[in-house]
């Protein structure tokens, strides 16, 4: 997967009676720039095809491992959210500037926002989060315009945080590429850190039968103290989150800290509405319908208030919590803050 391969790239198990080499070439020179510039991401790639051999995880030969082992303990959206996401695409379509670059691009930071509320979530209960596939519609809604890309990559679907599968025009998979990582992140955004949807069948078949848990979550938390951040201060804004709603929900997952599939529910947007609040930025629902601020301070990012004094007082509540910081910047792009 790259001309600098590292040595667990070939496997040859130690114990093995006899020693087994595995070789696995795919011409990708057409693989998205965006999926490819990482060995993660290369890797992602292949499996979203269905070209890597299961049987390499379950031969311990899978770089970084299997996405998942008896241990592990995945987040999820509902099966009814994931349903829910095509209504991102009519909504899209129906801002008043659609289909001008403006609108596209708030299209795509709604469904961004749910993807952002989810990791997060799941970064501070110590879950891995299953990321979900996404309509293909909404991304032919927020791509860039028709051009010679467009007609040249498969099923017309050309949006560089996507890779698209399937052998039917009429019915393509879209997946979320892993989030590219930042220097000083713990490692690359392998799949042991974001699960895609294509790997949970197998996943939920090895639970044999194990129930799974629910959780519901309280968006959108208030300031405690300050005032709301409002240009690219705000890393060094005295606002302050109120915890409670994170710390209600780390405690209601402590609940279920044995259960393998928790569901989290409450991240789509509320009865239909436009905006999607955050989970660790108190962003007024209006940047959602403008992006105001983002525009006036050219900000690719909103930076989080969950800051390092935020995260140690919920250390006691939720056991990712230490850990979100690495997080973020080992799957930096699956957040709108960072």
């Amino acid at each position: 997967l790259g001309n600098d391969p590292e040595s667990e790239w070939a496997g040859v198990p130690e114990a093995a009676g006899n020693p087994l080499t595995y070789v696995h070439i795919t011409n990708m020179w057409k693989c998205f720039p965006h999926p490819c510039w990482s060995k993660a991401g290369r890797l992602f790639w292949l499996r979203a095809h269905g070209f890597w051999d299961s049987r390499l995880d379950e031969a311990g030969l899978t770089p970084r491992g299997s996405p998942f082992t008896a241990k592990t303990r995945a987040l999820a959206l509902p099966d009814a959210d994931i349903a829910a996401l095509s209504a991102l695409a009519e909504q899209t379509k129906q801002l008043a500037a659609w289909p001008a670059p403006r609108a596209r691009g708030l299209g795509f930071r709604r469904l961004h926002a749910i993807v952002h509320n989810l990791v997060t979530a799941a970064a501070l209960l110590g879950r891995v989060p299953v990321i979900p596939q996404v309509p293909c519609e909404l991304i032919r809604a927020v791509q860039s315009l028709a051009n010679h890309n467009t007609e040249r990559s498969r099923f017309g679907i050309s949006h560089a945080a996507v890779v698209v599968t399937g052998a039917d025009p009429a019915a393509p998979v879209c997946h979320l590429a892993p989030g590219t990582w930042r220097p000083g992140g713990p490692d690359q955004c392998y799949h042991t850190a974001a699960m895609g949807q294509f790997d949970l069948p197998r996943f939920v078949g090895s639970l044999r039968g194990a129930p799974n848990g629910t959780l519901a979550l309280r968006l959108a938390p208030a300031l405690r103290s300050g005032e709301a951040p409002t240009s690219l201060s705000w890393g060094r804004a005295t606002a302050e989150l109120e915890l409670a709603p994170i710390r209600d929900l780390c405690g209601a997952a402590a609940r279920l800290a044995d259960v393998p599939l928790v569901h989290l529910s409450g991240l789509m947007p509320p009865n239909g509405a436009e905006e999607v609040p955050l989970l660790d930025v108190p962003l007024p629902s209006r940047e959602f319908r403008s992006e105001r601020q983002r525009r006036e301070n050219g900000a690719p990012r909103w930076p989080s208030l969950l800051k390092g004094s935020n995260l140690k007082e919920l250390a006691s509540a939720c056991p990712g919590a230490g850990n979100l910081i690495d997080y973020r910047k080992q799957c930096v792009g699956f957040f709108l803050a960072e």
